[in-house]
C-alpha cells in the first residue's frame, strides 16, 4: 500500500509506476464542482487507498467506463447558455 499523507512524501518506484494516478489525483482542483456521481475531492481522497488499486486493474484490463458528465448551463452576457459537462474526479484522474 502506499503512503497517503503528506503529497511531499516519496514513494518507491513501485509505486511512482504502479500508481501515476496518485501523483495526478493532488494536481486536481480541490474545490471543483463535484460530477454526476456527486463525489467530491475531499470524498475521493478519504477511498483513494482502496480505490487506486482497482482503478489500476481496470486501466490494465480494458474495463474501465467513464461516468456520463454531469451538464450543467452558465448563462452568458447575451442571454444564451453554454453547456458545460462536469466529470467525476475519477475520471479526472484517467
Amino acid at each position: 500500500m502506499i503512503f497517503l499523507g503528506s503529497k511531499k512524501r516519496r514513494l518507491s518506484n513501485n509505486q511512482t509506476i504502479l500508481f501515476p494516478q496518485f501523483w495526478s489525483f493532488y494536481e486536481l482542483k480541490r474545490n471543483a464542482a463535484p460530477g454526476l456521481d456527486g463525489e467530491s475531492w475531499q470524498e475521493y481522497k478519504q477511498k483513494l487507498e482502496e480505490r487506486l488499486p482497482e482503478l489500476e486493474r481496470e486501466l490494465h484490463r480494458g474495463s474501465y467506463r467513464a461516468t456520463p458528465a454531469k451538464r450543467e448551463y452558465i448563462t452568458k452576457d447575451d442571454g444564451r447558455q453554454r453547456p458545460l459537462g462536469i466529470q467525476a474526479v475519477e475520471d479526472k484522474l484517467v
